[in-house]
């Protein structure tokens, strides 16, 4: 239904919003008013602290990158040093100290110093031959060619018991047995006859570098 006032203009009452209207037109300010509030909050304060946050945890975790890494590169470094020292260890005790060995080996031809030695022996061609069985084992074979003077067989034997008596035969599992030739002629020598004999001997790789011990009786 549509109203007219038809009072002249002077006598009309002013209009006015309705208190509704007003309420809900300042509930709406009011309300916008809280939105924006929050949001400069949320956008100043929580997003900030949110971001530094996020700066202080990427750091962190940088940091812990950095130290896992230089941890697997130390970890890496240690497995190499650890394979060197294995190899070097492998090495050290499968090596024969020929130097001492073979100063051993001198002390027994010579009788050990002594004048009224039981054998009078030397030798020329020395062979060391690696990875020779031997009682299926594998050993390494020190191949000698041996000159006994005069005709007495009985000399070789002498000398290998005092072979196998002495310190030089640690290591060793094995040696020929006594045996040879008998030469006639050697010249600018005496006595001129001699007994030529083959002489084999086979260590064990990393058997024969036991400090030196008290030599058996003979």
């Amino acid at each position: 239904m549509i109203k007219i006032n038809l009072l002249p203009e002077e006598f009309r009452r002013k209009e006015r919003s309705s208190w509704k209207v007003l309420g809900l037109t300042v509930f709406g300010a009011l309300l916008v008013s809280c939105s924006l509030g929050y949001f400069a909050y949320a956008w100043f304060g929580i997003l900030a602290k949110v971001q530094h946050q996020r700066e202080v945890v990427e750091e962190t975790l940088s940091t812990k990158e950095r130290r896992a890494q230089y941890s697997d590169a130390l970890e890496k470094e240690k497995k190499n040093f650890m394979a060197r020292e294995k190899t070097i260890r492998n090495i050290r005790t499968k090596r024969v100290l020929w130097t001492k060995k073979l100063d051993q080996f001198v002390d027994v031809i010579n009788n050990d110093g002594n004048a009224n030695g039981r054998h009078l022996c030397w030798f020329h061609g020395l062979e060391v031959k690696p990875q020779q069985q031997r009682n299926k084992k594998k050993t390494i074979c020190m191949k000698l060619k041996g000159h006994s003077a005069g005709k007495d067989i009985g000399r070789v034997s002498n000398l290998i018991d005092d072979i196998t008596a002495h310190s030089f035969f640690d290591g060793f599992i094995d040696i020929s047995e006594p045996g040879g030739s008998q030469e006639d002629i050697q010249e600018n020598l005496e006595p001129k006859e001699s007994v030529t004999f083959p002489l084999e001997m086979f260590l064990l790789p990393g058997k024969g570098n036991k400090e030196t011990k008290t030599d058996k009786s003979k």
